[in-house]
């Protein structure tokens, strides 16, 4: 029994002109775009967004590496996509971090679905405080279960720069919790669920 083609010999024969083996790849790929839009944009914003992410896809498919990961430049394209989205709107004058690409409203993000329970809230409250550099790489990791090399190429920025911050960012996280004044069980479960996935494992 045949195993599905990999995304490197779908993308290569998406190159020789195989428009069958460009759906198939597009649509391995659809549902992460997808949620990635609808946890920081409403209505109709994230099919537009969703469409525009794979369309730069198709249009620049020839500038990825035959040995990088699809959904890292996918998904690298679809914050870049956010971001620009989120200048249109913004006020005249006003900034948009770029934190905040990945942070719109962290309360119906991924984190925010957790916080619904005690020790969610816990890593919520540990989580906000922190650094925008470390946040964001803290919810790619933690919350979208990104891979390392994911993140990196995401945000365009070295592999030890993400194990960087994710040790500091994880480590300010600890302190945080450790100083709440919280029930010893559900520190105790809060720390032992931050350390559930380790750092340099990945």
């Amino acid at each position: 029994m045949s195993s599905e083609p990999s995304d490197v010999e779908l993308l290569q024969r998406w190159r020789a002109g195989d428009t069958a083996a460009a759906n198939v790849l597009l649509r391995r790929h659809f549902a992460a775009v997808f949620r990635y839009f609808d946890a920081h944009v409403r209505g109709a914003d994230v099919e537009d967004l969703t469409q525009r992410t794979f369309e730069a896809c198709v249009e620049f498919r020839d500038r990825l590496r035959d040995d990088a990961s699809l959904r890292a430049y996918l998904m690298g394209i679809a914050r870049k996509q956010l971001l620009k989205h989120l200048e249109r709107k913004r006020p005249r004058g006003h900034e948009v971090p770029h934190s905040q690409v990945d942070l719109v409203d962290i309360r119906t993000s991924p984190t925010g679905v957790l916080a619904r329970l005690d020790q969610q809230r816990v890593f919520l409250d540990a989580l906000l405080p922190l650094a925008p550099e470390y946040r964001e790489v803290i919810e790619l990791y933690f919350w979208q279960d990104r891979k390392i090399p994911e993140i990196a190429a995401a945000l365009e920025i070295a592999v030890g720069t993400v194990k960087s911050r994710l040790h500091r960012g994880k480590a300010a996280m600890r302190a945080a919790i450790e100083a709440m004044g919280i029930a010893p069980q559900l520190r105790a479960g809060t720390l032992g669920e931050l350390d559930s996935r380790p750092i340099d494992d990945d």
